[in-house]
């Protein structure tokens, strides 16, 4: 399995308000579906979240977490939806993690609004964060640049999807690439999302079910300890998020 790298600096213990961003742009990467474990995995930590899904066709996290958390619907490709986006974080608890699941295809609307975005974080007193959640094809590649522009390399995680790929080792492109060599000489991070068992996804979908409650799910023995292998991979690759979050809560 290839090494995953970080050069990024979590040397200041000092927590900060944070913003989270999970992006792909390119439709089909599992964006959602890495939003909707971020979420979770958030929860279960004792982190206090508010979430917006601006995933118009595929919203995981209206889906899974309204009933847990309350979820706000953002239409970012109405010409105020941005605005609305704004003034919803405006209306944020400081102690809340914000997390955003972005719809695909929105690299240029994102490009669009850059300055206003670092305008508005820097009123808010938050930092971003950015999710990338990639595919093995070259386009996770050389979309995540407008990505960066929001915010730099030390607070992204470009996380690999496991759906496309048994280990990191697989995303060849990636690896290769002259842009994960700048990523990685600029403090950016790498993590590697396992893929959730599908006969286990397939019962949490039924019943709805957030990843931090699964009360509602009728599981088995073989069911809940693979839930339990994965949400403990999951875990471990999330780690570096904890450390941008500034450590546990």
């Amino acid at each position: 399995m290839a090494m995953l790298a970080s050069n990024a600096d979590f040397t200041n213990p000092r927590k900060r308000r944070r913003i989270i961003l999970v992006g792909g742009d390119k439709g089909g990467t599992g964006k959602s579906f890495g939003a909707r474990t971020i979420t979770g995995w958030l929860i279960a930590q004792g982190y206090e979240v508010a979430a917006f899904d601006a995933d118009a066709r595929n919203g995981h996290l209206e889906r899974y977490y309204d009933r847990s958390i309350g979820v706000e619907r953002v239409p970012l490709r109405d010409p105020l939806g941005w605005t609305s986006l704004y003034e919803a974080w405006a209306r944020v608890n400081d102690d809340c993690v914000i997390i955003v699941d972005l719809p695909g295809n929105i690299g240029a609307e994102m490009a669009e609004e850059t300055i206003r975005l670092k305008r508005v974080s820097e009123a808010l007193n938050r930092d971003f964060i950015n999710v990338w959640v990639a595919s093995e094809e070259e386009d996770s590649i050389w979309l995540l640049d407008t990505a960066l522009q929001v915010a730099g390399e030390p607070q992204t995680i470009f996380l690999m999807n496991g759906r496309f790929g048994s280990d990191p080792s697989k995303f060849e492109l990636w690896n290769g690439s002259k842009a994960r060599a700048s990523f990685i000489r600029n403090g950016g991070i790498e993590a590697y999302l396992p893929v959730l068992p599908i006969f286990v996804r397939t019962k949490i979908a039924r019943a709805r079910a957030p990843f931090h409650n699964l009360s509602e799910v009728e599981l088995g023995l073989t069911d809940r300890i693979d839930f339990d292998l994965w949400w403990e991979a999951v875990a471990d690759a999330l780690e570096p998020l904890s450390d941008l979050l500034g450590g546990r809560p």
